[in-house]
């Protein structure tokens, strides 16, 4: 089954131009983007997904379209999901600032983008994931550094190293040297009943599902701490795993040849769907 897509609130033919290669998302990387996951008729963690397109909107002063609410989200991707027979289905929202002008834009209104296709629920593997390293650039130390940008270079560089290593996955540092994430998830440790993840502090994404992970390891009695993480605090952990909002939890098997349990991502795993 192929992709459906929407510019604003209208479905669209997908092989037809739709926007003008002069918009700001094409020149600038000027926008943000969300991934959601639809899943039995509802859009999982919804408000908190909004929560977090509220504040990107506000710290990047880019305006969201009159049209663009929960509710009219909701009905515009549940009605395509029904229409189309999808019972599990991803979602990639961009919004980019919709201007003329070369750096300055003249205006601050905007476009929203949506692309909607077929996605399995969450998975757990048994393989689990081989971890690398990407060192040849960080997180930047600003409040943009917190959010979904769709200036995304450093993690598409991330992700060409972390293949070019035969890795599923490539851990990111900040400028202090310390782990931030990854490159397209969170990251968690589990040692001595505790779990420990870098704290917004450490420029990592605020992840909706890592505030998902946060509270139901709270909810089933593990300690939860979000503190500074560096490579020895890794290597010296019973287990690492990855969160993000369309693959759920992932554990990692191995980094640098140090193996890592499963049991405890495997237990929390269980419990995301309720």
């Amino acid at each position: 089954m192929g992709s459906f897509y929407a510019v604003e609130n209208q479905w669209v033919e997908p092989n037809k131009p739709q926007i003008s290669l002069h918009n700001r998302l094409y020149r600038y990387g000027d926008g943000f983007f969300e991934s959601m996951l639809i899943h039995k008729g509802a859009i999982l963690h919804l408000a908190s997904h909004f929560e977090r397109i509220n504040i990107s909107s506000k710290l990047l002063k880019i305006k969201l379209p009159l049209w663009f609410t929960e509710r009219s989200l909701r009905l515009l991707l549940l009605q395509k999901c029904e229409t189309e027979g999808l019972k599990t289905a991803r979602v990639r929202l961009s919004i980019y600032r919709e201007s003329p002008g070369y750096y300055t834009p003249t205006k601050n209104d905007s476009i929203a983008i949506l692309e909607l296709n077929e996605h399995p629920i969450y998975t757990w593997s048994e393989r689990g994931l081989k971890l690398c390293a990407f060192k040849e650039l960080v997180k930047d130390n600003n409040y943009t550094s917190m959010l979904k940008t769709c200036n995304s270079l450093t993690y598409v560089m991330a992700g060409i190293h972390a293949a070019e290593n035969h890795a599923d996955a490539a851990l990111i540092f900040n400028q202090e040297q310390r782990i931030a994430e990854a490159h397209h998830s969170n990251v968690f440790l589990y040692n001595k009943n505790s779990i420990i993840t870098p704290p917004i502090s450490e420029y990592c994404v605020n992840g909706v599902m890592r505030k998902v992970v946060m509270n139901i390891s709270k909810e089933y009695g593990y300690e939860v701490y979000e503190q500074p993480i560096t490579e020895l605090h890794l290597t010296t952990s019973d287990e690492v795993f990855l969160t993000n909002a369309t693959q759920g939890i992932q554990w990692v098997r191995e980094y640098n040849g140090k193996p890592f349990k499963n049991n405890v991502s495997k237990n929390l795993f269980g419990k995301l769907l309720g």
